[in-house]
């Protein structure tokens, strides 16, 4: 399975749905406009390259490089873990990544400013991730 193209009619994917899907390498998460889903259905996915998501959905959104956010971009919900980029900005509104992430760019990430709060998220001061050069 290389490609996920999720109909426009889902409305909610669990947690663990495309859990170790080691070759998957590009999402199509349609234009439903209530899709929801757990944060952890595409653990172990290493070779995702980009997310991509319709504008009418109320709950996610994604940047021109396939970062998946949520709508107001407030939370990067996914980086794309086999993205080819070396460096990436997340975007000014970032305010938490989910620890279970683990954001990487090229296998290699270092993500200033980041402290954790008494809820497990990790806040950024300074939302610059850099990549191995």
């Amino acid at each position: 399975l290389e490609k996920i193209v999720i109909p426009d009619s889902v409305t909610y994917i669990s947690d663990g749905a495309f859990k170790f899907c080691e070759n998957l390498k590009t999402v199509d998460l349609g234009n439903s406009k209530n899709l929801a889903m757990d944060y952890d259905i595409f653990n172990g996915c290493s070779s995702i390259e980009s997310f991509t998501i319709g504008e009418a959905n109320i709950n996610y959104c994604t940047d021109e490089y396939g970062v998946l956010y949520n709508k107001n971009k407030t939370g990067l919900i996914k980086y794309p873990p086999a993205s080819s980029m070396t460096e990436y900005t997340v975007d000014e509104n970032v305010a938490y990544l989910k620890r279970s992430e683990g954001v990487q760019i090229n296998g290699e990430i270092q993500i200033n400013g980041i402290y954790e709060n008494n809820n497990g998220i990790e806040k950024f001061s300074n939302a610059l991730l850099i990549g191995k050069s």
